[in-house]
């Protein structure tokens, strides 16, 4: 969201980057809970363990990290070249999916890597944040609590569904609809046992439809407001 409100015009991004960043710390907090409650089940398989493992060596990485850096760098370049939405993440993820259908896996990535990645993403979402342009910050904060508790039980109502019509676990529709992000689901997926490949799915699947289907509909929508704002003035 934050990449896609960096490519549209007079987006107050300190307001996306808000809404945005509450949402993912009440779903990185309850989803969590909520799956590890008895009400669904939990499991141990260690994958969170095995992702930051110490054991993992930056020689490890080597010699397959020497296919898919040029094949993700060369994809950047492709999608910027076609206008892809955020070509910075979906080069990668169509470049890395491509090469894993080659039978290449990809390395896992040393813990201390991922850290220094994850305090490089954290501090840029925060520079993003510019409070003096967020004007009423006690209505800003409820509508960020609401939606988030919205979201959350949509998706907890939607997976109940799922796994009636579809008659697969709780666990894992739960994670499937849950409207965060694709490797957290699919770490706590392998934790409890859920089926991988569907939560890894329709995940994937929310992820490109936010990208290629929200950017046109959000520019019509603004479109149509900005005519209406102009005709009304």
């Amino acid at each position: 969201m934050l990449l896609l409100g960096e490519e549209i015009k007079n987006i107050n991004l300190s307001i996306v980057t808000f809404l945005q960043v509450s949402r993912l710390i009440l779903i990185i907090i309850f989803v969590p809970l909520f799956v590890f409650s008895p009400f669904v089940g939990t499991g141990t398989t260690g994958a969170a363990d095995l992702i930051h493992s110490s054991t993992i060596r930056w020689g490890n990485l080597f010699p397959n990290i020497l296919l898919f850096i040029p094949g993700v760098i060369l994809s950047i370049f492709i999608a910027r070249k076609i206008k892809l939405p955020t070509p910075f993440l979906v080069g990668p993820i169509f470049a890395t999916a491509i090469i894993g259908l080659f039978g290449y896996i990809g390395p896992t990535l040393p813990s201390s890597l991922l850290d220094v990645s994850q305090l490089m993403i954290g501090a840029y979402i925060g520079l993003l944040i510019d409070l003096e342009q967020i004007e009423d910050k006690f209505k800003m904060l409820t509508i960020a609590i609401a939606s988030g508790a919205l979201l959350l039980f949509g998706s907890w109502g939607l997976s109940l569904l799922l796994s009636y019509v579809k008659d697969i676990s709780f666990s894992t529709s739960t994670l499937s609809l849950a409207p965060g992000g694709m490797d957290q689901m699919g770490i706590i997926a392998a934790e409890i046992h859920a089926d991988l490949s569907i939560v890894a799915g329709y995940q994937l699947f929310r992820l490109f439809f936010i990208f290629f289907v929200v950017p046109p509909l959000l520019r019509w929508f603004v479109t149509i407001c900005i005519k209406k704002s102009y005709g009304d003035g």
